[in-house]
């Protein structure tokens, strides 16, 4: 086989350039596969991507971009060598036990395949086919392309790492679906409950938490509709619990359900009921607001509603019927109906994301929760608290002054809850009595600062760096 100039010097550095401004796998190996097209003859370049669990999908082919399925593991040259992480080649495919079975086998005569290995991972093959019947594919041929990889070892590095980043976020992705489709079809339901309200939103001395028990225990006495507002994890739903207590239905249904936690369908069947068939069985499932008949039902992310399921809670709070999904018959409940909601629904209102008449109707009283920067005073006893939750007295932490104010120092986006989890990390992972500066979390170390607005401006990282900050910011998502 006729061979062209190899390894020419001006050409790999200007291909090295090139590789190193891209992070396109299809665009980095269509470039690569041009440049093998113009050192070897041949009918046909392919590249075949490789994936860490043996698939391959061929990306690119005669210098142009593909879009193909993915193969399945092992299957085809491309899967033999993944397995394998050996070039391999052969001058009469069909006579090749090995590759005889494959489509192409029709019109290929032979073919040459070479893994792209980087540090014992493969991240590519490349394959080189002859339709005539004087192929003559060697040992130099392989030679020859590891030369060529190992001059463009730095843009491989990088694009591996890239693709590691990648195929780590893709797989992340899919678990986050699959936890959203395992919490859509779960009821985010608690019922009779109530006298598990969490103590720590009772525990405090702060004139703005004062203020909230206050108006909760007024608000109890009667019988109004409640609408309680604050950031995620300042104790929403455990005021509505306590209001639930001090109330005169303290010993009817307490139940709590998430708006957000499931599709429009699901949450009507919840709330509602249902009654129809399914698979040759009758369904007649009563839904929380007749289960919770007598008690209080609490809405949790009352904003995440649709506009179908607005309508739906404001003809029942209207009413105080309901009618289960597939029957006409319509029941009563009587239930106290508190809505909890992280977002202003005043701004969704002029949004036009909430109906203005459902907001009038579930908010007659309303309770603002504060956040934990509006409670400096109480971080330290919460702190302690949950340090030393459930620990027994010979076992309890203390924290150092030192501690207690960088505690009051942060921001506490999170709130209590953030503040509890802490508390709770920092008790396990100190093995001193004492929790001093030092035993807190990196996080409480970055004092939030007034912002100033600024141009950006660029900052130059490597791909490894990018790599880390983008797995570890997936991961903490």
């Amino acid at each position: 086989m006729t061979q062209a100039t190899v390894n020419n010097p001006n050409e790999l550095s200007t291909l090295r350039t090139t590789l190193l401004s891209t992070l396109d796998e299809k665009i980095f190996f269509t470039q690569l596969c041009n440049h093998i097209a113009q050192s070897f003859t041949a009918d046909k370049f392919q590249v075949y991507l490789a994936y860490d669990d043996g698939r391959s999908q061929l990306i690119s082919e005669n210098g142009q971009e593909m879009e193909t399925p993915i193969l399945d593991k092992g299957f085809g040259l491309s899967g033999y060598v993944i397995r394998t992480k050996r070039p391999y080649y052969s001058n009469s495919v069909k006579r090749d036990p090995l590759l005889s079975s494959f489509k192409n086998a029709k019109e290929v005569e032979a073919e040459l395949a070479v893994p792209v290995m980087i540090k014992g991972s493969i991240v590519a093959t490349i394959h080189l086919q002859a339709f005539s019947g004087d192929a003559d594919y060697s040992d130099k041929e392989i030679v020859k392309i590891m030369e060529i990889l190992k001059e463009l070892e730095t843009p491989l590095a990088n694009i591996k790492m890239y693709l590691a980043a990648k195929h780590l976020n893709q797989e992340l992705s899919i678990k986050v679906t699959e936890k959203e489709e395992e919490l859509a079809n779960s009821k985010r339901v608690e019922v009779n409950h109530a006298h598990k309200a969490d103590k720590a939103i009772l525990v405090g001395q702060s004139a703005a938490f004062i203020e909230v028990l206050d108006r909760c225990e007024k608000m109890a006495k009667c019988d109004l509709l409640v609408l309680i507002e604050g950031e995620t994890g300042t104790g929403k739903e455990s005021i509505a619990r306590r209001m639930h207590n001090q109330s005169a239905r303290s010993d009817a249904p307490y139940v709590v359900v998430n708006c957000s936690a499931m599709t429009e369908r699901k949450l009507e069947e919840d709330l509602f009921g249902i009654v129809g068939d399914s698979d040759n069985e009758i369904i007649d499932r009563e839904g929380l607001v007749e289960r919770a008949h007598g008690g209080t039902l609490v809405l949790e992310e009352i904003s995440e509603l649709t506009p179908y399921m607005q309508a739906k809670i404001m003809n029942f709070i209207e009413s105080g019927k309901g009618c289960r999904l597939g029957s006409t018959k319509a029941y009563s409940s009587n239930v106290r109906v508190i809505s909890l909601s992280k977002k202003n629904l005043v701004q969704l209102v002029e949004e036009g994301r909430f109906r203005e008449d459902l907001l009038h109707r579930i908010s007659s009283l309303r309770i603002n929760m504060p956040a934990m920067v509006e409670r400096k005073e109480d971080i330290k006893i919460l702190a302690d608290y949950f340090l030393n939750l459930g620990k027994e007295a010979d076992r309890m932490k203390s924290l150092t002054s030192s501690a207690v104010e960088r505690l009051l120092e942060y921001s506490w986006p999170g709130n209590i809850r953030e503040l509890k989890n802490i508390m709770e990390r920092v008790y396990i992972m100190s093995d001193s009595n004492f929790i001093d500066v030092a035993d807190l979390p990196e996080c409480i170390h970055e004092v939030k600062q007034e912002v100033v607005e600024e141009v950006p401006v660029f900052k130059e990282m490597t791909l490894e760096q990018l790599e880390k900050q983008h797995i570890c910011s997936t991961l903490s998502h």
